[in-house]
């Protein structure tokens, strides 16, 4: 019902809508990306990270609360690759990993199926913000502003939670200071059941 209610209220803020780019961004459509891609035919960029990048952010933020979620998941993962959650009792940074997996290998399945899609890391973003967020713009045929240039600029500060602000530099490797070795254990221990958990990742 939201979604219909959504998309029934959903109109452009301009006269010519074909002059606009409408971005819509989503950390948790995974598994429904072949219906996006069916349903709107919109161009598709993929923006991964390095798991412990974003479980260590995820871990800090305590996400992966919803029990709807996961067990949508969990039958999810059980029925698609046979890989089973975590207990109940595990630790929550274990389900916080078992989460990003199923996501994770959607993803990257998703990917595979669809080679015309652009894809970019969020590590390789980090170094050289600015020229790499216009290189990535001048692929997907948009318009490369000063205002863009100064955006990403005025961004590159430090930031904590959900402010939209970090130290471009910092973000790459900063995982091994945000985690520990037994932390690092954890998420190994759950990402290695899945498919698509790459060596490069790990």
């Amino acid at each position: 019902m939201r979604l219909r209610v959504a998309s029934a209220c959903a109109r452009p803020p301009a006269a010519d809508p074909a002059a606009l780019h409408v971005l819509v961004k989503s950390v948790q459509c995974a598994c429904s990306l072949d219906w996006v891609a069916s349903r709107f035919a919109p161009r598709v960029v993929v923006l991964v990270r390095h798991p412990f990048n974003t479980l260590a952010s995820w871990r800090d933020l305590d996400f992966v609360r919803n029990p709807r979620e996961t067990a949508a998941l969990a039958r999810h993962a059980r029925t698609t690759w046979a890989v089973e959650a975590p207990r109940p009792e595990a630790p929550q940074l274990a389900q916080q990993a078992f989460f990003f997996g199923v996501l994770n290998t959607a993803l990257h399945q998703a990917i595979a199926r669809h080679p015309d899609w652009v894809v970019a890391r969020h590590e390789e973003l980090c170094v050289d913000a600015p020229r790499q967020l216009r290189t990535l713009a001048e692929r997907l045929g948009l318009e490369w502003t000063d205002d863009a240039e100064q955006f990403v600029h005025d961004s590159d500060r430090r930031g904590e939670g959900f402010v939209t602000k970090r130290v471009t530099r910092d973000q790459p490797d900063r995982w091994r200071e945000r985690l520990s070795p037994a932390e690092v254990d954890i998420i190994r221990g759950v990402l290695d059941r899945f498919p698509e958990w790459t060596h490069a990742e790990r």
